[in-house]
């Protein structure tokens, strides 16, 4: 949508279209949010320019990259999205000197051409590097970079709303003289033309083009942005009315005040019933017919800590909002934002409102003082004529009749009740009853209509905006109201509110956790590098040399007690067995109890806590992880679970950040759900967490599994028992303390080292088992399935069962397969993490007329990959996790040495003297009932079956039922038909599918991860639903015409 009248944007040197006599009147500046895109402020040249021959180098020319900030932001309204190319006007030719021949430069030319200084802190730098360069060779582009007054900071130029650059085809375009100023010529001409298609959303169009203006009439008013971290609304809104409780959030107040100990904070008052009703009888009315003597009662709802930015911030952006009417948009200025978050005391627990607090409000007029301001503020925008001894009169006349006119207006006093004292505008606390601020505004409200009508005039501009505004909004506003009546924008305007800063005069103070941003859908947490030299490399480099100096502690956390037990276990890195990573504390029967009885004792407040305020823990927490704690986490997955850099940062990095925001996303989207509910009956659907206790048995291959396992039953409501695996047990420990200083409460996780047998013998056993989370082998889930089934009469509950036992997954190339991706894919997902994912490659099935030379690629792959320590950035492969898992593989490979029915085609070495090394193994087998193709092995083997081509088919319907597993699985082709038979044949065979793609590699909130038969409960870990596992539902039915005939009408 365009919403700037170009003809009437105003050029440099002018304000809003008119001259402005700076030597009569001080200068006043004038922000507007749009610019003209194209300007030429610099005088001519007074003097004939010559050429130097100064070395400028041929591939000067340097590709715009957008600022981090640049990407992020979203201008409210959008003018052109070509607002600049960049070119170089220089000819080349005149200005390359020969370097065989030195140019002999008048003395001044010479000069003027040499480096400033050669201290590198006084020399300016070129901005694209930091190299330092004489001022003459710097280069600068006609861009939207360059103001009239140099470089634009990025803080700048976020004002602008529309820095979004085209990026170029190729590096040599606008190379010579001739394209560059036809593209000049190019951009004046599409700057003419009317832009009507949405700059980054495509298929949306704009239906209307307004001239944007200054809303001259309301920015005399000062507005703040008000950030709240949830739902303001009371909790019992539901039993009210809807235009009721539209109605009280619509005119809540907030109050700035101090309780006994000296704590500020922020009060929340709604306006009580009767209130609300008188509020609605003086709304529109002129002062002069209000009895100024009538109290307007609001009681405390709820109390808030603050964070405030304004202009005078470090790093604030300067934000508008828009009203339209007249056909026009008008925009007015936010001077400051305020973020408020549910007040906690020094404990770290919600703090209460007091209850029976009152604010008692009253009208009245604007005061002197007042009606300066509001005047001084109206000059902003207002036309400002030259001054001319012929116009003083009229001028005069002016500002009489604008004093006039808004002597009329009306004002709130207010004054207070059963309150700690109140803070005045000088930023002192008082312990007076409140006075009437300064400033306070008027009150009053927009109809629904008029809402109505706003929301669907930018429901149909796809514009994001800040607020509302019209000629009427003078006061507290919400846009809850917004809300209530158009749920589709749930998601864009949050919790927002906009209230007079004359109301958040606050010192900041300190800095609290916000968590508006709860109900955005989260994005995944993008992939580092680690390219050489990079920062990341670097830090990592930091946390692998921290974590191997020494050999580190793991307690048994229970509560808010840590216990050592002796440390009588270790964790060793695989790749070099005889060195201790970690020592750990391993729990007997009477801990495991008594963390079963301090999680019970922790259940009833941890699920009875707002889910907002937990979910606001587990955000915090993926915050932690991807900043403070990354390298930490990296760290100790490489050396604890011998993965490499690109594994570990996949795993204990992305998707361990990713479980946590996307599951308490997920969570938070249940309280959106609605029944059926009619005028005489309300029906809600509440999700309670389970009674008991949840037991969670993680395994070691992913450090994000573990932490998952046990936070998302937490996050729900539920206290769990932690059993992390033995050879994993540094990165859990981490994320767990993660946890911890996230603000978890102490009891709600465990963290319980100790052997399966012990674990599982007490847990199984304790009446109050609420639910169980395994992801490892099938025997262990097997067992514990016929534990819990032998049980079940003893449990207070039916236990939820939760299991991911692995697979025994393929890949299926087809003969119309593109051959570069099939085996780029199979050599990946068969090698990676030496094959111990639960989806790792293990069968591949490839028609006879490709094998030749799909084996001959696949050989050459196997040779290429380096194995050894994963701090050596160049390694693929490294150890497997311990003796047990090597002497499983190997006993596997053994068997293929000897068995008839396979070939040995590369591989098979295995080495344990100081790791548990074992090479990639390549075996051809020719009966697909060998149990090499049917039980999971967990290692770096890849088994191939050739099929005839013509018998494509039949194979296909072969592979669900050649194994009990059904995890993973995935097709190579081209061929639509095939991959649509494929679909159908396959549906059972896996409960993660892939086309042209690996079977490995499932990303959290894109391919939630789970299969079916014996590879688990498919639960689906990642997805929107996985947390409905750990809940259970409350129905609740209220009805407001309840019976008082017990006999039914066909009973006569």
């Amino acid at each position: 949508m365009s919403a700037v009248n170009k003809n009437n944007l105003h050029q440099p040197g002018t304000s809003n279209g008119r001259s402005v006599n700076s030597t009569s009147r001080n200068e006043v500046r004038y922000d507007m949010p749009f610019k003209p895109m194209y300007s030429n402020t610099l005088p001519d040249v007074p003097f004939e320019a010559k050429f130097l021959p100064h070395p400028f180098p041929a591939d000067r020319h340097v590709k715009y990259e957008t600022t981090m900030m640049e990407r992020a932001y979203t201008g409210e309204l959008v003018t052109e999205d070509d607002v600049g190319i960049f070119i170089d006007l220089v000819l080349i030719d005149k200005y390359e000197p020969n370097p065989n021949e030195p140019v002999q430069l008048h003395p001044t030319d010479e000069l003027l051409c040499s480096d400033e200084d050669t201290l590198l802190s006084t020399m300016k730098k070129s901005r694209h590097g930091t190299k330092a360069v004489p001022w003459m060779r710097r280069t600068e582009y006609i861009s939207t970079d360059y103001s009239r007054f140099g470089v634009q900071t990025e803080r700048q130029e976020t004002k602008l709303g529309y820095h979004i650059q085209k990026v170029l085809k190729e590096a040599s375009l606008y190379r010579d003289r001739e394209s560059q100023l036809t593209a000049i010529n190019k951009t004046f001409e599409d700057a003419k033309k009317p832009v009507r298609e949405h700059f980054s959303k495509r298929d949306v169009y704009a239906v209307e083009e307004l001239p944007l203006l200054p809303d001259f009439d309301a920015w005399k008013y000062p507005f703040a942005q008000v950030i709240f971290d949830v739902d303001p609304a009371p909790r019992d809104k539901t039993s009210l009315e809807e235009t009721l409780a539209t109605d009280q959030i619509c005119r809540a107040m907030i109050r700035g005040m101090m309780d006994e100990k000296g704590e500020q904070f922020v009060a929340y008052f709604v306006p009580t019933l009767e209130t609300i009703r008188k509020l609605k009888s003086v709304e529109g009315k002129d002062i002069s017919e209000m009895d100024l003597s009538t109290p307007f009662d609001f009681k405390l709802l709820r109390e808030y800590n603050w964070s405030v930015k304004n202009k005078a911030s470090v790093g604030y952006e300067e934000n508008h909002f828009f009203s339209f009417r007249d056909g026009r948009a008008y925009y007015n200025e936010l001077e400051t934002r305020v973020r408020l978050n549910r007040r906690r005391v020094k404990d770290g627990h919600v703090h209460s409102a007091v209850p029976n607090s009152r604010l008692i409000v009253r009208y009245r007029d604007f005061n002197d003082q007042e009606l300066a301001a509001l005047s001084a503020r109206s000059m902003i925008v207002n036309p400002i004529e030259e001054e001319d001894d012929d116009d003083d009169d009229d001028e005069e006349a002016e500002a009489e009749k604008h004093v006039d006119d808004t002597a009329g207006e009306k004002k709130l006093d207010t004054d207070q009740s059963n309150q700690p004292p109140a803070k005045d505008n000088n930023n002192q606390w008082s312990d007076n009853e409140v006075k009437s601020e300064e400033g306070s505004p008027v009150v009053e409200e927009e109809t629904e209509e008029e809402i109505e009508t706003f929301v669907l005039k930018f429901t149909l501009h796809s514009c994001q905006i800040n607020g509302i505004a019209s000629t009427k909004i003078t006061a507290v506003i919400s846009l809850i109201n917004i809300i209530v009546i158009n749920e589709a924008l749930r998601d864009t305007f949050l919790w927002t509110a906009m209230c007079s800063c004359y109301r958040m005069l606050f010192p900041v103070t300190e800095k609290t956790l916000t968590s508006a941003e709860f109900l955005k859908t989260p994005q995944n947490e993008p992939v580092l590098s680690y390219a050489p030299a990079s920062d990341e490399r670097i830090q990592l480099d930091q946390a692998l040399a921290r974590l191997t100096k020494q050999v580190n502690n793991i307690h048994a956390v229970i509560g808010n007690e840590m216990f050592d037990c002796g440390f009588t276990a270790e964790q060793r890195m695989p790749f070099d067995h005889k060195a201790v990573l970690a020592r750990v504390a391993v729990c007997d029967k009477n801990l495991i109890r008594k963390a079963i009885d301090v999680a019970l004792e922790s259940r009833l407040a941890w699920e009875r806590m707002p889910l907002e305020k937990r979910a606001e823990i587990f955000f915090k927490a993926a915050d932690l992880a991807s900043t403070k704690y990354r390298m930490d986490l990296n760290a100790a997955t490489m050396l604890g679970q011998g993965k490499t850099v690109v594994q570990a940062e996949i795993d204990a990095a992305c998707e361990l950040v990713d479980f946590w925001r996307f599951n308490a996303y997920y969570a938070l989207q249940l309280e959106k759900v609605r029944l059926i509910s009619s005028n005489d009956i309300q029906n809600e659907l509440l999700f309670r967490g389970l009674q008991g206790f949840v037991a969670a048995i993680s395994p070691f291959n992913f450090t994000a599994i573990g932490s998952n396992m046990s936070s998302c039953p937490a996050l729900m409501g539920n206290v769990v028992l932690w059993k992390p695996a033995r050879t994993a047990m540094l990165s859990n420990y981490i994320s767990f303390q993660i946890l911890r200083e996230a603000g978890l409460p102490d009891g709600v996780i465990n963290f319980i080292p100790s052997q399966s047998e012990i674990f599982g013998e007490v847990v199984l056993s304790s009446r109050h088992l609420a639910g169980v989370g395994f992801v490892g082998s099938l025997p262990v889930f097997q067992h514990i399935w016929k534990v819990v089934g032998n049980n079940v009469e003893n449990y207070d509950n039916f236990p939820r069962l939760s299991g991911e036992c692995g697979g025994k997954n393929f890949h299926f190339i087809h003969h119309s397969a593109d051959f570069k991706t099939a085996v780029a894919c199979t050599a990946r997902a068969a090698f990676e993490y030496q094959g111990q994912k639960c989806s790792a490659c293990s069968r591949l099935y490839l028609p006879q007329s490709m094998w030749p030379d799909f084996k001959d690629a696949l050989i050459e792959i196997c040779k290429e990959i380096k194995i050894g320590d994963p701090r050596d950035y160049s390694v693929f492969m490294s150890a497997v996790i311990d003796r047990p898992a090597f002497e499983n593989i190997c006993s596997y490979i053994e068997h293929a040495k000897s068995s008839p029915s396979l070939k040995l085609l590369y591989g098979g070495d295995y080495d344990d003297e100081k790791g548990y090394f074992i090479h990639p193994t390549l075996l051809l087998c020719s009966d697909p009932n060998d149990r090499i193709m049917k039980e999971e092995i967990f290692g770096p083997v890849l088994t191939v079956i050739t099929y005839p081509d013509a018998q494509c088919d039949e194979v296909l319907a072969s592979i669900k039922d050649s194994t009990e597993y059904a995890l993973t699985g995935a097709i190579f082709a081209q061929d639509m038909n095939f991959i649509k038979q494929a679909r159908m044949d396959l549906r059972e065979a896996c409960g993660n599918f892939y086309v042209n793609d690996k079977c490995t590699g499932a990303v959290v909130g894109q391919q939630p991860f789970g299969g079916s038969r014996k590879s688990g409960t498919n639960d689906k870990a990642g997805g929107p639903y996985y947390v409905l596992k750990w809940v259970s539902h409350l129905a609740v039915k209220s009805t407001r015409s309840p019976i008082h005939e017990w006999k039914y009408p066909s009973m006569g």
